[in-house]
């Protein structure tokens, strides 16, 4: 649920970001919830008791890396604002975002 909410407020960030507006407090409560997520994640991997070979665990572990990349590329993105690499860092930041999301989503099958 947290992590659809991150996606939703990520999408509602694109397009003010489209516009030309930066909506502080959008982009917070995106941090929270993609974090939080990730962490639920954690925390139901950890409680599965599923054996480190199971193809369940193999894929639960690559969404969390994709969720992973996804934050500190989202985290990276304003440092890296006067580089000019700042546009890359949210390119990245989306894309693996995305794939942690969509990833994490063929666990509930």
């Amino acid at each position: 649920m947290a992590l659809s909410a991150a996606v939703a407020l990520g999408l509602y960030n694109l397009w003010g970001w489209w516009k030309g507006v930066r909506r502080v407090g959008a982009i917070a409560a995106h941090l929270l919830l993609g974090v939080g997520g990730a962490e639920a994640l954690v925390v139901a991997l950890h409680n599965s008791g599923l054996a480190d070979d199971d193809p369940t665990h193999r894929t639960a572990i690559r969404a969390l890396l994709l969720l992973a990349a996804a934050i500190f590329t989202g985290l990276g993105a304003p440092l890296l604002r006067r580089s000019g690499y700042a546009n890359l860092a949210l390119a990245a930041h989306v894309g693996a975002g995305l794939a942690g999301f969509f990833l994490a989503l063929t666990l509930g099958t």
